[in-house]
Formats: structure tokens, sequence, C-alpha cells
């Protein structure tokens, strides 16, 4: 059917909403019904027009999107754009429920850009010339605010990065504790110490924890589990860089059933150079200023000696038996999930577990944008958040902490618990969450001894800068009185083996004996040893 004519000046009519036409030379007004009439003067046959329907669907979409209902918001703008495939708000609509905004207004305040959008594209290409406009004039806005919600961004992830590594728990459930870093360098610690791994009361010096740990349940008889956990671990970043682990353990008969040496992840005290730490249940992490990775194992999973191959890395995750890197470049790389596809990534974070098929780790990275993406594909809640600025898991949920300091989790109970959160600078997941305020304080999901012990805490925190100068300089100081020290202790065995040296040889002398094995002599003038494997002239 050919374009329909206005009937003074036959100028193209073109569609408005509510089904009224209006020509686009003389701004004439056709009802629908005059509309209908048009139509069967055209076609020659009786042919309703679906003009109305068009409509219908798109009040019927525009509700879903206020209702937060994306699915059906879609389905609805797509029956629009069933019957008129050019109808432009329609392919907007569709935009909005992907990007998850109420309204079309709110794309003017939208910071992600849409101009790639298959839908925008589209709308701009059907658009009539003042639409048009408008659709430009929303992603001009989206480049200024994402402008400036990138550095607002920036200046907070900024602002609360330091405060990472300030609280660390081993996430065992039963057999849980918790590290915390105190202002001044030294570190407290509370919950389960079997194997002394909340032995750090004598640490100075230190600039950031980890902690790590591995929990078995352990069924002794039919009806009798034992839950009971193995080789927790604590690693303690100093300012000169050299790293402090306690814990692990081999457990009685110097092995356990799944064939672990979990003390190989403590052996960390030959590393150097070291600006962040990170722990799993059955190795240790470390990232050096040069962006290469090392690493101590105290598992069977040897495959992740390809981490010592990473390059270009400047940050570092590890739960369960996991470890992420970040590359300066924005992509990240993992031992165990596909993230190969991520881009713009500023920070990650490893889960604990899986929700969906144990033991599959997941993996989440922060956007520049705030926005997160999730390995986990079947995750609805958590690609929808904006202006996050930090992040990690609790098991297998994620925590974001939003740029206005408050805290949301993608379980809805955990989501309801940190609901009343405020001015937090760091989260951290365990058996509960832990939130770190900015005046040392801490909040936590708990109820448990452990987490009223944690709550109680106080100048929890990263050390200042001018500290963290002066520690180097003690830390410097303490390493060469240390060097002396061993230096003078070896100088000084030196002699005195030296003197029992010479005492042994004068009292052999004396009694006419081989001064370098003790045995008889013979010979007259020329003393020979008579031992067969000394044979020696004195």
């Amino acid at each position: 059917m050919g374009a329909m004519k206005c009937d003074l000046c036959g100028g193209k009519l073109v569609m408005g909403s509510g089904g009224i036409a209006t020509c686009d030379s003389c701004g004439m007004d056709y009802s629908q019904e005059r509309m209908k009439e048009k139509v069967q003067e055209i076609t020659g046959v009786v042919k309703v027009s679906n003009i109305a329907d068009v409509d219908s669907f798109m009040k019927r979409g525009k509700v879903f999107l206020e209702d937060s209902d994306w699915k059906q918001a879609n389905e609805y703008f797509t029956k629009a754009l069933d019957i008129d495939a050019h109808y432009a708000p329609a392919y907007i609509g569709r935009l909005c429920a992907s990007l998850k905004l109420n309204n079309e207004l709110e794309l003017q305040l939208e910071v992600r850009p849409f101009n790639e959008n298959s839908d925008y594209i589209k709308a701009l290409r059907f658009a009539d010339t003042d639409y048009k406009a408008t659709l430009t004039m929303y992603h001009n806005d989206v480049l200024e605010n994402n402008k400036h919600a990138q550095l607002a961004l920036s200046i907070a992830r900024e602002r609360v990065s330091k405060y990472k590594g300030c609280i660390a728990s081993s996430s065992m459930y039963l057999s849980e504790h918790i590290v915390g870093l105190k202002t001044y360098g030294t570190v407290v610690a509370v919950g389960n110490n079997d194997v002394r791994q909340c032995s750090v009361s004598e640490w100075r010096g230190i600039v950031a924890v980890a902690a790590g740990g591995y929990h078995e349940s352990v069924t002794t008889s039919i009806t009798t589990t034992v839950n009971r956990a193995h080789d927790g671990h604590t690693v303690g970043l100093k300012a000169d860089g050299t790293v402090f682990a306690v814990g692990g353990t081999t457990g009685p008969g110097g092995t356990y059933s799944k064939g672990w040496d979990s003390k190989g992840k403590c052996k960390v005290h030959d590393w150097s150079d070291i600006i962040a730490i990170a722990a799993g249940e059955d190795h240790t992490v470390g990232l050096k200023s040069n962006g290469n990775v090392l690493v101590a194992f105290g598992g069977a999973h040897g495959e992740k000696k390809e981490i010592a191959n990473w390059r270009n890395i400047i940050a570092i995750a590890a739960n369960g038996y996991c470890t992420a890197g970040l590359k300066s470049d924005g992509t990240v790389v993992s031992t165990e999930c596909d993230v190969s596809s991520w881009q713009d990534i500023v920070s990650i974070a490893v889960s604990k577990e899986s929700r969906y098929s144990y033991p599959r780790i997941e993996i989440a990275g922060l956007k520049s944008d705030g926005t997160v993406v999730v390995t986990d594909e079947k995750d609805e809640i958590v690609p929808a958040w904006k202006n996050i600025i930090a992040i990690t898991y609790k098991d297998s949920y994620i925590i974001g902490l939003k740029v206005d300091g408050t805290v949301v989790c993608s379980d809805s109970i955990s989501n309801n618990a940190v609901a009343t959160w405020r001015d937090i600078v760091a989260i951290y997941g365990g058996v509960n969450i832990i939130g770190l305020k900015a005046d040392g304080t801490v909040v936590t999901t708990g109820s448990d001894e452990v987490a009223l012990n944690i709550s109680s805490w106080r100048d929890i925190g990263p050390i200042a800068e001018e500290l963290k100068s002066q520690l180097c300089v003690e830390i410097r100081q303490e390493n060469a009185h240390k060097a002396r020290e061993a230096e003078q202790r070896k100088v000084d065995a030196e002699a005195a083996a030296a003197k029992r040296k010479t005492e042994l040889e004068a009292e052999r002398r004396r009694k006419g004996q081989c001064i370098y094995c003790g045995s008889s002599l013979k010979g007259l003038f020329t003393k020979t040893c008579t031992s067969f494997m000394c044979g020696k002239t004195q």
C-alpha cells in the first residue's frame, strides 16, 4: 500500500499517538476513523487498521517499564513492532528495557553509552526529524554524563582502595578466623586458632592482611558427620615488601586424605618487592611491583603454576582454589574461569564456590562505569547494579559497595541485613559480611561470638603514608641489625671452631696421636698416621 496523502494539499500523512495522523505539509489532523476510511479507499477492501493496537501495546509496555518488569516490557514493545516495524518509540522502549530504565526520559541520566545498541540504531533510522534530534540529544547527554560519572567513580574507587586488605576472613563455617589490620601496622585476629593461624600479636609494620583455609566434613559413621577445619592460614604484607605467614598444617601423620602438604602455602619467607597479597584455601599469592606474580602452594592443584607466567598484573584475587589477575589493559586472567572477553575491568573478586555445580568457581569484575560483570550466566541481579566502587564475595554471593557508602548483595537475605549500613568504605566476605567504616569501626551481619568480637574492634584501617615510610626505615634498620648479628654469630662460631681445633690438635700431640683423626702414629723421625682412612704425615 502506498503512502496516504492529505485530502487538501496532497502532502504525506504522518502517524501520531492515539491513531491520529497529521499532514506534514498543511498540518491538518485526521481522526482514527478517517484513516480507516482512507485505507479502504486505497486498498479497495474493508481492512481495519491496527493503529489502535500499536498504541495499546505501547501503553502496556510503558506500564511494565514503570513496574521494572523488563521482560514483559520488551515483549509488548516487540508486539508493537510486529504491527509497525518502523515505529521508532517502540525501539526506544526496548532499549529502556535492556538498560533497565523506567521511562525514556531516564536515557538523559544514563552513563552507559548505547549508540551501538541495535534498537537505538533502528530508532534513529525510522524516527522523524524532531524525534531523531531528541534521540541524538539523549546520547550526547550520556557522553557528558559518562565523562563526569567516570571521574566521580574513579575518585571514589581511589578513596576506598587504601582500605583493601584491612580485614580478611578464612570463610570456613564453624572454624572461621578473622584478621584485622590496625592503623599503626599491628594485627588483631579472632576465631579458630587450631594451627596458630591467629598468632599474629607480634607482627609489626604490616600494611595488608589476607586469610585462607580449607574446611572438610568427615562422615565418621552412618549417622555422624564431623565438621573440621584443617589448615587455616594468615598472611601479612610488610611495609618493605616482604611477607609473613602463619598457620597451615600437615595434620596427623604428616598428610591428609587429599594428599595436601598445606604448610607449603606459608613458605613466603624469601618473597620480596611484594605490593599485594591474596590467599585461597590451598595457596598464597603475591603481586610484585613489576607486575609478575608469585605463588606458594599447599595443595594438589599443580595447574596453578601457570600463575607464575602471568605478566603486567596490577591486582590479584583468590578464594577457594582459584586465583584471578587483573592486567594493566583492563583484561582478566584466571586459573579456573574463561574471562578472556572481559574489557575495561578495574577490580576483581573470586567466589569460594558456586551455587550451581560445585566445585565450580565464579568470578566478578567491576567495570570503570560502575557496573559489574559475572561469569555466572544465571545471575540477573548483579548486571543491573550501578555506581559500584568495590566488590567481594560471600561464598557464592556478590557484595557491592556503592559510591554513596551503602552496600548491596545478590542474596536477598543478606541484602536485607546490610540495607541499613551507611558510611562504609570497605567490604569483606566471609561466613558473614563485614563492613569497615571510615572511623575504624566494624559492622557485620553475624551474631556469633566471632562477630561480636570484631564488632568491638577499633582503629582498623590502613596505616598513614608517613608512618609507612617510617616503618620501612625501621624495618630496614632491623633487617640490617639482624644481618650484622647473623654475621657476628658466624664469625664467633668460626672463631670458636678454630679454637676447638687448635686445642684438640694440642691434646693429640701431647698424647702422640694423629692431629687430624686421633689415630696412632708410626715412624721414628717422620710420623705417619696408621689409619687407612687418614694416612697423613705429621
